[in-house]
C-alpha cells in the first residue's frame, strides 16, 4: 500500500507539472501581439432601410495563401439584419509580417458607388494558379434583400489591386436568393441556395366578409359563427433547396 501510495503522489506530481506548462504556455502566447491589418472607414447611416449600422466593424473574414502571399477578405460597417457596406481587403506579401488594405470598388451605392446594391456579403477568397489571378467572390442584397447574382472582383497584380466586380451568373429574371457561395480556383463556384417562403408558418387569415358587419361571419344574425375565421390567404411553409456547380 505505501508503494501505491507514493506512485500516487508521484503521478500527481507530474500532472501538476504538465498543468503549470500548459498554464505557463498559454500565458505565453496571450502575450502575442495583435496587428490591425484594416479599420472600417464609412460613416453611412445611421440606418439602412431601418436596421443600424454598426461604425468600426469589420466581420466574417475569410483567407487564402499562396506561395508568401496572403489575402483576406471580410464585410466592412456590418448592418444589423444581414450585409455591410462594402467588402474589404488585406494583403501580405511577406507571409504576415506586413499588411496592407483596400475596399473593394462599385460594390454598393452605400459606399458611394454607382451600383444597384445596397449591402454585399459573404466574402471568399481565392487564387487561379492558371491565371495568377486572386478572386474575391460575394453576394450582393438589393433594397429588398433579395440576391440576384453572384459578384466577382479580380486582382492580376497578387492582390495589390482589384477590379469593379462582374457578376456571374447574370442577373435572374425572377426573384432568387442566395444564401453560401464558395469561389473555387479556375472559374469553378459552388452555390448553396435555400428559399423559405412564410419561414414562420404564420397564418395570414382571410377577414372576408368580417369587413362588413350584416355578411357572413360577421353578420349578427348568425351567431354562431359570429367572428369566426374560416379561411386562410397564404399558404403553410414551404422550402427550397438548390445546389449549382458553375464551372
Amino acid at each position: 500500500m505505501g508503494q501505491l501510495s507514493s506512485a500516487r503522489r508521484v503521478a500527481t506530481a507530474v500532472s501538476l507539472a504538465c498543468a503549470t506548462a500548459l498554464i505557463g504556455a498559454g500565458s505565453a502566447g496571450a502575450n502575442v501581439p495583435l496587428t490591425r491589418v484594416s479599420a472600417d472607414p464609412f460613416t453611412y447611416g445611421p440606418a439602412i432601410d431601418g436596421a443600424p449600422v454598426s461604425h468600426a466593424t469589420e466581420v466574417e473574414p475569410d483567407t487564402f495563401a499562396h506561395g508568401s502571399t496572403v489575402v483576406g477578405a471580410f464585410q466592412v460597417a456590418r448592418v444589423f439584419d444581414g450585409g455591410g457596406v462594402d467588402v474589404g481587403v488585406a494583403r501580405s506579401g511577406d507571409g504576415g509580417r506586413t499588411w496592407s488594405s483596400s475596399f473593394m470598388p462599385g460594390m454598393t451605392f452605400s459606399s458611394g458607388a454607382a451600383s444597384p446594391f445596397e449591402r454585399v456579403s459573404d466574402a471568399s477568397v481565392a487564387f487561379d494558379a492558371r491565371h495568377s489571378t486572386w478572386l474575391v467572390s460575394s453576394i450582393p442584397l438589393l433594397p429588398s434583400t433579395t440576391v440576384p447574382t453572384v459578384l466577382f472582383n479580380r486582382s492580376f497584380d497578387d492582390g495589390r489591386t482589384w477590379s469593379n466586380p462582374v457578376q456571374m451568373p447574370p442577373p435572374a429574371a425572377k426573384r432568387v436568393d442566395l444564401a453560401k457561395n464558395w469561389t473555387v480556383a479556375e472559374g469553378k463556384t459552388l452555390t448553396f441556395r435555400w428559399e423559405t417562403f412564410n419561414v414562420t408558418n404564420t397564418p395570414r387569415f382571410d377577414v372576408g366578409g368580417l369587413q362588413n358587419p350584416n355578411v357572413g361571419n360577421n353578420s349578427l344574425a348568425t351567431a354562431a359563427v359570429f367572428g369566426v375565421y374560416s379561411n386562410t390567404l397564404n399558404k403553410p411553409r414551404l422550402m427550397e433547396f438548390a445546389l449549382r456547380f458553375a464551372f
